[in-house]
Parts: C-alpha cells; sequence; structure tokens
C-alpha cells in the first residue's frame, strides 16, 4: 500500500512537471503582443470593410474579437496539435471572429449572399436549418483574408476569419447559454458537470428555449410582412 502510494505521488509531480513544461512551451509559441497588434489591426480593417459592403442592408449590430493565447491553446490542445503559430492558423477558422446580429430570419441570408459575393468563402455552415443538438442557431461563412506580408507573419499570406450571423433572439440565447454551461469566467472545467443530473436538465431545458426562441424569431417575421403588406 505505501508503495502503492508513493508511485501516486511520483505519478502527480511527473505530470505537473510535463504540464509546467507544455505551459512555458506554450508560452514561447504563441502570439506575441506585436502580433496580437497586427491581427487587431486586420480586425479593425475587415470590420470597417464589412461595414462599408452592407451599408443599405438591414441589421443591428456587429461585435469583433481576436481569440485570446489562452483560448487558441486551448482549441488546439482540444484538436491535439501543438500550440504554434503555423498550426493556429493551419487548424483554427476563428482566430478572428466578427458577428453581425440581425432582426430578423431573412435579413441573415440576405447578408450571407452579400457576404459569399464579396470574399473568398472557405466553408459556411447553416446552423439556422440544422441547429446544433444543444440548440444553437446561426450562419457561419469562414472567408480567407489577404494580408500583406510583414516581419511579425512572414510566410503567412491568409488569415482565416469566421463570420457569425444571427438574430438578436439566437444572440440573445447563445449569450445565456454559454453562460449557464461554462460560467462568467469561461471556465472549460465545468463541462465535466454536463455528467451530472442538473446540467442534464439545463441541456434539455436550454434546448427547449432554443426552439421557442426561434418559433417567435419566425412569428415576428411573419408580423413585420404582414404590418407592411397593410401599410
Amino acid at each position: 500500500m505505501v508503495f502503492t502510494t508513493q508511485k501516486r505521488n511520483h505519478r502527480k509531480h511527473e505530470n505537473a512537471t510535463t504540464k509546467l513544461i507544455y505551459t512555458e512551451r506554450i508560452y514561447n509559441t504563441m502570439f506575441s503582443k506585436s502580433q496580437i497588434a497586427v491581427l487587431r489591426g486586420i480586425k479593425r480593417s475587415f470590420v470597417k470593410s464589412i461595414c462599408d459592403v452592407l451599408r443599405t442592408s438591414e441589421y443591428d449590430h456587429i461585435t469583433s474579437r481576436v481569440k485570446t493565447n489562452d483560448s487558441i491553446t486551448k482549441k488546439l490542445q482540444n484538436k491535439q496539435k501543438d500550440p504554434t503559430i503555423e498550426n493556429a492558423f493551419a487548424y483554427l477558422s476563428d482566430i478572428i471572429g466578427v458577428r453581425i446580429v440581425t432582426q430578423y430570419i431573412e435579413d441573415v441570408y440576405s447578408i450571407a449572399n452579400i457576404i459569399k459575393n464579396k470574399y473568398q468563402v472557405i466553408e459556411e455552415i447553416d446552423y439556422i436549418k440544422k441547429p446544433k443538438s444543444s440548440g444553437y442557431r446561426s450562419f457561419h461563412i469562414i472567408i480567407n483574408h489577404p494580408i500583406r506580408k510583414n516581419g511579425n507573419f512572414p510566410t503567412i499570406e491568409y488569415i482565416p476569419i469566421e463570420i457569425q450571423i444571427r438574430t438578436m433572439g439566437m444572440d440573445f440565447w447563445a449569450s445565456l447559454e454559454h453562460s449557464i454551461v461554462y460560467g462568467p469566467t469561461k471556465n472549460p472545467e465545468r463541462q465535466d458537470l454536463h455528467d451530472n443530473d442538473v446540467m442534464s436538465l439545463a441541456d434539455k431545458e436550454l434546448s427547449s428555449y432554443a426552439e421557442d426562441i426561434f418559433s417567435i424569431d419566425m412569428r415576428i417575421q411573419a408580423l413585420k410582412h404582414i404590418v407592411k403588406s397593410n401599410t
């Protein structure tokens, strides 16, 4: 029994050491401050471009972000890839993310068509017609955005940008679902809670609420057309 305990302690120490080495390796291979500044500049420029392209379109608001080093690292780990800049661009499509929020479902598709005609699209996923099992709905477009070669990214010619387009109702649901599942601190360890009865119930309820919100979205859109046709 003593031997078993010592062996466990040794493994615990070994795991801690490995984790420390891996963390240091991550720190040395992810984006530097100057590279993050470049990515933020690309994001601002792209958002301005989107606003110009959609100047005659109906939407409520646009938000954007550059993924943090910590988030990039964890996502690469989940994909069992080394946390390097090369892998980040090769295996992640949402280092830069843009979200366009509309009032009506039909505007989601109108905006999606404009974007597809303007930018180089890599992939599109319609989670509105085919929602995720959680109930999540949104229209995703991933584009290849060209960048000028510079000292920060000398070998990179294109950066993938993920564009999410969804209604205010879908955005409301997604925000609350994320808060409930991950918590306000965005702690991925909360995913373990899915194994217990409480989180199973929460998942079921959230999926049901997503259907309710989608139904309201459809009814509001129908009401809009009724009012429009009678004015």
